[in-house]
């Protein structure tokens, strides 16, 4: 998978937190679908912030249809301001030293 999200423009995507903070580390548009059988609807969670903050756009899966997802992905790859906007939202996130970060807390355990 991270070969074709790095390929791609705009990621579509369910919104777990390995594939949050993957779309988050390659700085990809992405429209998040959020799924709501997962304990304690963390996905929701975690694409209710990314919305918020302007990283991503959310669909519900209540409402996601062939339509209304073509829709949102053409307006989404229409729109370079919002483009670039969800590209520059994600550069905070990205540490490019967030494994060496992590052995050195743990080693400090």
């Amino acid at each position: 998978m991270a070969i074709h999200m790095a390929a791609s423009d705009i990621v579509v995507s369910r919104a777990g937190a390995i594939t949050v903070a993957e779309i988050l580390k390659l700085g990809k548009p992405s429209i998040l679908i959020p799924s709501p059988n997962v304990t304690g609807n963390h996905q929701f969670h975690n694409a209710s912030a990314l919305k918020k903050s302007g990283c991503a756009l959310m669909m519900e899966e209540k409402e996601l249809t062939g339509q209304n997802l073509a829709y949102a992905l053409l307006k989404l790859y229409e729109n370079k301001d919002r483009i670039e906007l969800m590209e520059k939202c994600a550069y905070p996130y990205k540490k490019s030293d967030a494994t060496k970060s992590i052995v050195d807390r743990m080693m400090n355990l």
